[in-house]
């Protein structure tokens, strides 16, 4: 494909996926083409996110990974002086009425959380005590963080190996491309073709969206490189023998030159992947051992963590060497940016050097090297509960993976990928966790399925564990009440419904779980009403009441809840539309001072 195309006349409102197979060259289209856009006499701002294969499916990692770059945070920083990078940021675009909110959703996004005591305190209590409102309210501060940069200057968002990206990008990005698809931006998406797998239909319904298959590189393509590189020595034979040999992979014909560069064409391997393991085997066995510590993390690696995964075995100075020398043969990059203070980041050149180097690990190498990569990163300070739980998990630690998977749970749900919230506690079920932690991750299970009723049924059983189980009042208690009271309120199962409602009033929630509480008596409330009950609703209604007033100053929330139980009531039950519509007015106003939905 030409550049030309590729950049076309207007990159403001148009976006680029562009998909083909590893080792077809998309990254190197990729790096040509910010490259050329860097050259443009217009100053264009350059936000790029990475997948990885261990961090697949992390929530919005890819997002946070770009917004990290466009807020100045290098990775390391103390909590208190992110707050205060992202604060000095905020105010030099955002409008002043809006700085502490977005600056407060931002830090949410990127790892930086705030306190909920200052100015934005009330959204960001009621947003963390309600997944739908943080994700919304995320979603707001992405899309005026946006606006603000974009009226400055232009913006390229790369983001690169989006099939280990996740759904809460996807679908930030997706809203961005709706709403603000006229503003000075452009997505340029790389991509294997499985990324329709992991993401169907993605950004299919965007008309400002183009996807671009890479084809193989033409024959005449590749007889250029082949004479850019060996010149003269080439002959029209060996150029046709590596260029067949290549069948338009663009890495596979770059190693089979560098092969034939070295004269050691007389065996050319048959595939791609044997080409990438010829290679490694070519070189000394320290610069193996060394590649092999580093693929156990992923495609991105860090130079002591790959000492310590060596433990000894080579000098932390030996390991640097070899680290350097990598680099020159082009298997590793150095990173310009670094997650951690101080910690040299690299990465692997391409995917199937990184393949290449785990496969000649043995089970034993890599439940040791997991657990030891594992250790080193959250001492370092890594966040992302999926890159923790999955190395954990490799290297045999059960339980410290299934506590990390609900973590990831609870991250999930903070927007809204349902699948992706029951699937980590799926994992972490699998692990066989202790008693507590596995009610915890039947709860996460639960709450998913309340936001997605068609599968409702799915969780029943985990339902009745958790009552019949969990301590009363505690918060995976009451998700499983209200779980089993949903579904004997479908399945028509009344008695087994009022029995389950009258345990409500002998327990107190846990501190942490006067919402689901309230939830629960809300929803009593209703079924009561609606079969006639009144005397029983209304006890439940005192009782939801006592609750609500209970966190009323913290919790502006709970007062919304209050409105809606007593107005609903007023409204059907007592007749009494006036009353209602009064709640009515006060649930509005608890709206507009949290910011959103409740």
């Amino acid at each position: 494909m030409a550049l030309a195309e590729l950049l076309g006349e207007r990159f403001e409102v148009e976006h680029r996926i562009i998909t083909a197979a590893p080792g077809m060259g998309k990254s190197r289209l990729g790096a040509e083409f910010v490259s050329r856009v860097q050259q443009r006499g217009q100053p264009v701002a350059i936000w790029v996110g990475r997948g990885d294969s261990l961090r697949a499916g992390s929530t919005l990692d890819l997002l946070a990974q770009a917004l990290r770059s466009a807020l100045d945070l290098h990775g390391g920083e103390p909590l208190a002086e992110r707050r205060d990078q992202i604060r000095d940021r905020i105010a030099g675009c955002v409008r002043e009425t809006e700085h502490v909110r977005v600056a407060a959703f931002l830090g949410e996004l990127v790892g930086a959380p705030f306190p909920d005591d200052d100015e934005a305190g009330a959204a960001l209590r009621a947003a963390r005590q309600d997944a739908q409102l943080m994700s919304e309210q995320m979603r707001k501060a992405w899309l005026d963080f946006l606006d603000a940069e974009t009226s400055a200057h232009p913006i390229l968002l790369v983001l690169e190996d989006l099939h280990w990206g996740d759904f809460g990008t996807a679908r930030f990005i997706d809203t961005a491309l709706r709403d603000r698809g006229n503003r000075p931006w452009m997505v340029l998406a790389l991509a294997r073709p499985e990324v329709f797998e992991a993401f169907p239909r993605l950004w299919a319904d965007r008309r400002n969206v183009q996807e671009i298959r890479l084809k193989e590189l033409s024959r005449k393509a590749g007889e250029r490189l082949v004479r850019q590189v060996l010149g003269d020595s080439a002959g029209p034979k060996t150029i046709d023998r590596l260029v067949e040999r290549a069948e338009g992979n663009a890495l596979y014909l770059e190693e089979l030159i560098r092969t034939a560069a070295e004269g050691k064409d007389d065996a050319l391997p048959e595939t791609v992947l044997a080409m990438v393991e010829t290679r490694l085997d070519r070189l000394p066995i320290e610069a193996r051992r060394v590649l092999r510590a580093a693929s156990v993390f992923g495609e991105v690696c860090w130079e002591s963590g790959v000492a310590g995964l060596l433990g000894g075995a080579i000098s932390g100075a030996s390991v640097a060497q070899w680290i350097a020398r990598l680099v020159e043969q082009e298997v590793l990059a150095a990173r310009p940016s670094h997650r951690f203070a101080g910690e040299q980041e690299l990465m692997f050149r391409h995917a199937l050097h990184r393949e290449g180097a785990y496969a000649t690990l043995t089970d034993d190498d890599k439940r040791l090297g997991h657990r030891i990569a594992g250790e080193w990163l959250e001492q370092h300070g890594e966040v992302d509960p999926m890159v923790l739980a999955g190395h954990f998990n490799r290297g045999g630690q059960s339980e410290r993976a299934a506590r990390y998977y609900l973590r990831a749970s609870e991250q999930a749900m903070q927007v809204l990928d349902l699948d992706a919230t029951m699937a980590r506690a799926d994992l972490g079920l699998a692990c066989s966790p202790p008693p507590e932690l596995r009610l915890d991750l039947l709860g996460m299970r639960c709450e998913a399925a309340l936001q997605n009723l068609p599968r409702i049924n799915e969780t029943l059983g985990d339902a009745e564990e958790l009552k019949r189980s969990a301590p009363r009042g505690s918060l995976p208690w009451l998700k499983g009440m209200i779980i089993y009271n949903v579904c004997t309120f479908i399945a028509g199962r009344i008695e087994d419904l009022l029995a389950s409602l009258a345990l409500l009033r002998e327990v107190d929630p846990a501190p942490d779980a006067a919402r689901w509480m309230a939830l629960a008596l809300l929803n009593g409330i209703h079924v009561h009403d609606t079969i006639g009950r009144v005397p029983e609703s209304s006890a439940l209604e005192k009782q939801f009441r006592a609750i609500a007033r209970s966190t009323w100053d913290q919790k502006p929330s709970a007062r919304y809840w209050w409105h809606l139980a007593v107005g609903l009531r007023a409204s059907y039950a007592d007749e009494d539309p006036w009353t209602g519509l009064v709640h009515s007015d006060a649930m509005q106003t608890i709206f507009e001072e949290i910011g959103g939905d409740v």
